[in-house]
């Protein structure tokens, strides 16, 4: 039977399209096309067959080259520590403070109280809570309290430094005329005085047991135990019974750092716990910036010479000085560039021989903390230590500094950085100090050709002799009723000429920008922990050769009273320079009543 239909043929499957590489070489018009073309040059064969005009090839003229990626700047923070990277900053800096000066500051930034703290009453956890809100930011001194609202918190677990802590915002409640709202319990002074007491021994007896039973975590509770006593005590008014917790600390960390197989060196901008790191960096940097030659010289014992100073330094920061980048991008970071600067002025960590005469023969006398006298003291011993070498190359860095510091310093000094300014002024005003030290009043080889750093910087508002009353609206200008140089005694110098400018720009400068500070609303005239400014006018009142000056130094001392930094005291540095002024004036009125 034959089929009605034949069978159809059996289909192939069709073969796959032969895959070549692409090429970027063909003619104009096969690439228009998207065909593979034959590349005969100069015009292709498979243009030619098909008729059409052969747009020819590109030439390397036509086709640049691509860009090379620009490789990222770095800075190396020290030739002797390993850190990461970062990138140079963008060139728009202005954004990068804005930025910065948009975020919550210090005293709008409140962290939770950490897990694991218990309290005995509502009133530990109110008292807390102030210390965490208030205390925190006045011990700070316009800088970041991290130190105090976050580490020495979390610390807080620990009962015996809850019942510290609490004891210390209790007592700076007391000391504080400002009343506390929102407190539902008697808030008289009296009242958190008496509190404070309370709390106090009981964190005292604690603490000692611990560190009597050496505790794995014996050496913080003893770092942060020495810093909250240091400040309960400073809160009263007296200093003087904690100098040796705080020297006592000083050696506890001392010998644990010495104890640790490698060094203990920690790039700069990392703060805070690092992995297995002994020592909390936050409190490290606390005690090392306290562990001055004033803190050794007010815990001399009779007859002996004074403990060394700076060692926590040399046993945290590296053999080689950072390397100063060209902008910086942060307060802290300056402030910790600004640290390694200042101690490297210091080879040795003893006091020099030439000022045992000192203290040879004081067994028999009453040797209590002379504040007045530190200054003479720790001018000395720097004095004793430099060489002409060894200032010259930190004076160099000094400048360094200035130029990376001074775009945040110049936009700290606008309206939308006011919320930096008092910590930006504060190191430049330590910086200037340094200056002075290192320099002395003046040398005028070193002023003459210092051009674009320190007071003479390029857009400083202090290089015109003309006082600076309205060069920024808002808090940052000297309001009128604060006079932009207070002269009320009797001897009162005339205006500086520019012939003083010229001698004394770095005086001029610290004594400008210490007015604005002082008069700055938000400027604590009570307690902090941190050194400021009281030192740096210290220094120009018993040290510069120019009694007008002083007298400057004197008024802007009184201004700031009861203000108190570390072991610093405003009045007792102002009652310490006028003495010395009416000293001077007396004996050269013997002279020459002319002279004076």
């Amino acid at each position: 039977m034959e089929r009605p239909f034949p069978e159809p043929e059996l289909s192939h499957p069709k073969k796959p399209r032969a895959s070549k590489p692409k090429v970027k070489s063909g003619c104009h018009t096969c690439k228009s096309r998207r065909v593979k073309c034959d590349e005969t040059k100069p015009n292709c064969l498979r243009c030619a067959n098909f008729g059409r005009r052969c747009g020819g090839y590109a030439s390397k003229e036509d086709t640049p080259p691509k860009e090379p990626v620009p490789t990222t700047k770095r800075r190396l923070l020290s030739k002797a520590t390993a850190v990461e990277y970062t990138p140079e900053p963008s060139p728009s800096l202005d954004a990068r403070f804005a930025l910065l000066s948009s975020n919550p500051s210090p005293a709008q930034y409140i962290p939770s109280i950490p897990p694991g703290i218990t309290f005995e009453d509502e009133a530990e956890l109110q008292y807390l809570c102030h210390f965490r809100d208030v205390t925190s930011i006045e011990l700070s001194g316009g800088f970041s309290p991290t130190m105090w609202n976050t580490v020495i918190l979390q610390a807080c677990d620990s009962p015996e430094i809850r019942r510290l802590t609490i004891a210390t915002a209790a007592m700076s409640m007391a000391a504080s005329s400002t009343p506390q709202p929102g407190m539902h319990w008697n808030t008289t002074p009296e009242y958190h005085r008496q509190y404070a007491f309370q709390k106090y021994g009981e964190a005292l007896k604690a603490i000692q047991q611990k560190i009597v039973r050496s505790c794995s975590d014996s050496v913080k509770t003893a770092m942060i135990s020495a810093l909250l006593i240091f400040c309960f005590e400073s809160f009263q008014g007296d200093v003087s019974p904690t100098m040796m917790h705080i020297q006592s600390a000083l050696e506890v960390i001392v010998k644990k750092l010495s104890s640790e197989p490698h060094a203990y060196q920690f790039p700069i901008g990392f703060l805070g716990s690092q992995g297995n790191d002994p020592i909390d960096r936050e409190l490290l940097m606390a005690f090392m910036r306290i562990d001055r030659p004033s803190l050794s010289l007010l815990c001399r014992q009779k007859g002996q010479t004074p403990r060394p100073a700076g060692r926590i330094f040399s046993l945290i920061f590296p053999q080689e000085p950072f390397e100063i980048p060209n902008t910086f991008l942060a307060i802290e970071e300056a402030r910790i560039y600004l640290d390694d600067i200042r101690w490297r002025m210091f080879p040795g960590a003893d006091a020099p021989e030439s000022m045992s005469a000192l203290w040879q023969n004081d067994e028999g006398e009453d040797l209590s903390p002379d504040i007045g006298a530190v200054p003479w003291h720790v001018q000395k011993w720097y004095q004793s230590y430099e060489t002409p070498v060894d200032c010259a190359i930190i004076s160099q860095r000094l400048a360094l500094w200035h130029d990376a510091f001074s775009p945040l310093l110049n936009f700290a000094m606008t309206p939308a950085g006011d919320s930096m300014f008092i910590p930006a002024a504060t190191i430049h005003i330590q910086a200037l100090t340094t200056d002075l030290v290192l320099t002395g009043f003046f040398p005028p080889s070193f002023t003459n050709h210092r051009s674009s750093s320190f007071s003479n910087f390029h857009s400083s508002p202090f290089d015109k002799p003309e006082p600076i009353t309205h060069v920024v609206s808002g808090s940052l200008s000297v309001p009128p009723s604060v006079p932009s140089r207070g002269r009320s005694s009797s001897h009162s110098s005339p205006q500086p000429t520019q012939e003083n400018m010229r001698l004394f720009p770095t005086v001029h400068a610290i004594l400008d920008f210490s007015r604005r500070l002082v008069a700055h609303p938000r400027f604590s005239k009570g307690f902090v922990f941190d050194i400021g400014i009281i030192s740096s006018l210290s220094v120009v009142v018993m040290l510069c050769p120019d009694r007008g000056l002083r007298r400057e130094a004197v008024e802007v001392l009184k201004e700031m009273r009861p203000r108190r930094e570390g072991v610093w005291d405003s009045r007792v540095c102002a009652e310490a320079g006028e003495k010395s002024i009416v000293k001077e004036e007396s004996e050269m009125e013997l002279i020459d009543p002319s002279l004076r």
